[in-house]
């Protein structure tokens, strides 16, 4: 057992001795002062640092005779990481928690992760979503992480509430020295090292706001068995392997410029992530590795999607909504249209079986002796990744059914082709399509869904309309998720009959988005299935005008954008009598 006599030096010429013993003095005090710690922790190294800080703090209070309040810590899994981090992180967890055991420390630890709505290809492939690319909103760290994490952080407090104890305290490995942006937010937001920051509910400290990457590498150098200071590891070389492997060179080396390494450089999170831009640093420099081939389909498909971010040919360009005003919906460039999810779920599920099929001829072959019995090829014996599951799937389906995007149970028709008759897809290497203006929105004529469309359930009409908000879509609910053993129930028994459905002119995607709902495999919030049926008339609604799918939007009778503002600005019958607008019972004339 670690003890706190000579724990640390306080040498007041060691510049990274009095920035430790500093930070780990105002843990210490938050510990003293019965708050209970919460610590957002990817493993990587500034994550990884803040810990070990608690660590020690946690091991001096125990020394000194202290009451010991819980810490818990919180890993956010994305469930598309890149393989080798995540394999990295829960081996870390797995030490945490077992250092925690021998060492008497009350440390939670919890993984958390992204529901079924908040999940980046089954928002992207379902046409509800495009990738976050680089320059744009990073809506995928939102939902992925910070989403998911403040829900454990709710069932935290919530449990510390009821125990009468005082709300979380969130330490946070953020540094001014990151990057500019970073800088500027965190001093924007008030982020502080030595004063607790308060906002929308949540109480903020970043105890290494003030260190540099030099510091944070040689601290974490200096930690460990035999070493300066304690650690829950053995060492953090398997830290500094990571991100060495990342970059293609000693990340422990920066030479004092932070600015060295922004996202994308050396990168530790999603192994499809768009923000990087053309050049993934990160996904390069692992494939540099033979060992490291397995991930190549990963990385074409992110630089697919990458490359074909301007190409306005994949999008759908149907607006979502019809102006309750006028009838009218706007076309323009909008999520990936029918053409484009299939073909991404098509090389997705490519990418799952090619997965497998490599782990199982692993696993054959050291069955067979042919290869070492390592610890490295046991742990290649099963698949490295899954990117649809069968939770995923039915939710893709079930939203192409509610919007009539695509043929009803067309992703299990997919998914059927990919893995029982061997119709696989390789991701297509097309060049970068370079940016270009984005068109004006111009605007189709298409009435009201809500008048005279039946396409829905009788029984769910009848149910009180005020019990679900007005606008709010289920399927993007919290509550909305998939079970996973009717899922598989249905792929294993139902496939086939539902596949005859696929392929029947009469049969339609609202009779498969019923089919699943009837049956069960999806759940939902108590009284949403008046909102439901207000959704599916959408959806409905497109498919008898002939607008559901992909279709030609030049050849649409459409009006120009300026034309449709002074539609908005007068009535009706001043538009018509102005000339401005000539107004039709179904479509307008080409103006």
């Amino acid at each position: 057992m670690h003890t706190s006599n000579a724990l640390l030096r306080n040498d007041p010429y060691d510049e990274i001795d009095t920035k430790v013993r500093v930070a780990v003095d105002r843990i210490k005090a938050l510990l003293s002062a019965g708050e209970h710690l919460m610590v957002p922790c990817s493993f990587g190294k500034d994550s990884s640092s803040v810990l070990n800080l608690v660590v020690i703090a946690l091991i001096e209070v125990r020394d000194e005779g202290l009451p010991l309040p819980a810490v818990s810590v919180v890993m956010a899994d994305t469930e598309i990481e890149i393989p080798e981090n995540l394999h990295y992180a829960l081996g870390q967890i797995r030490e945490l928690k077992a250092f925690a055991v021998r060492e008497g420390l009350d440390i939670d630890v919890r993984v958390a992760r992204p529901l079924l709505k908040e999940k980046m290809l089954v928002k992207i492939i379902s046409g509800r979503a495009l990738p976050s690319f680089a320059g744009v909103k990073r809506d995928c760290s939102v939902d992925m992480k910070q989403k998911p994490m403040r829900r454990v952080l709710r069932s935290i407090t919530k449990s510390l509430q009821g125990a009468r104890r005082p709300p979380c305290v969130k330490l946070l490995g953020t540094r001014f020295s990151e990057s500019a942006v970073r800088n500027r937010g965190m001093r924007e937001r008030g982020d502080s090292d030595s004063a607790i920051r308060e906002q929308d509910g949540e109480r903020i400290l970043c105890p290494i706001a003030a260190w540099s990457t030099d510091d944070v590498w040689e601290f974490l150098a200096l930690c460990g068995t035999g070493r300066r200071y304690p650690a829950y590891v053995e060492s953090f070389r398997e830290t500094l392997r990571i991100y060495s492997a990342a970059a293609g060179e000693c990340a422990a080396i920066t030479g004092g410029d932070d600015s060295a390494a922004p996202c994308g450089g050396a990168r530790y999170g999603c192994s499809l992530c768009c923000a990087t831009g053309t050049q993934d640093k990160t996904m390069n420099a692992l494939l540099a590795d033979p060992e490291m081939d397995y991930l190549c389909g990963l990385g074409r498909l992110r630089t697919f999607l990458v490359n074909t971010q301007h190409d306005l040919s994949r999008r759908r360009w149907i607006g979502r909504d019809v102006d309750p005003d006028t009838g009218y919906v706007r076309i323009a460039p909008n999520n990936y249209n029918a053409a484009m999810t299939e073909l991404l779920l098509r090389c997705a599920l490519t990418l799952d079986k090619r997965e497998r099929d490599r782990a199982g001829r692993v696993g054959d072959a050291l069955a067979r002796g042919e290869i070492p019995d390592t610890e490295r090829n046991r742990h290649m014996s099963a698949p490295q990744f899954e990117l649809i599951g069968a939770r995923d799937l039915v939710a893709i389906d079930l939203i192409w059914a509610q919007d009539s995007l695509q043929r009803p149970f067309q992703a299990l028709r997919i998914w059927d082709e990919v893995h029982n008759h061997g119709l696989e897809t390789d991701v297509p290497e097309v060049t970068y399509t370079e940016r270009r203006p984005m068109p004006q929105p111009k605007w189709l004529h298409v009435g009201r869904y809500e008048e005279g469309y039946g396409f829905f359930d009788p029984i769910a009409e009848g149910l009180c309309e005020s019990c679900s908000p007005e606008g709010v879509d289920p399927l993007m609910g919290e509550a909305f998720d998939v079970d996973i053993e009717t899922a598989w129930f249905i792929l294993d028994e139902e496939r086939d009959r539902l596949l005859q459905h696929n392929v029947d002119p009469g049969y339609t995607p609202t009779g498969a988005f019923w089919y699943y709902v009837n049956l069960g495999v999806v759940q939902f919030r108590p009284g949403q299935d008046a909102t439901l049926s207000r959704m599916l008339r959408r959806g409905e609604f497109w498919r008898e005008h002939g607008l559901a799918g992909d279709i030609d939007v030049v050849s649409l009778p459409t009006i120009s954008d300026a034309e449709y503002r002074a539609l908005k600005t007068c009535s009706p019958d001043r538009a018509v009598a102005a000339g401005q607008v000539e107004l039709p019972l179904h479509f307008p004339a080409v103006c």
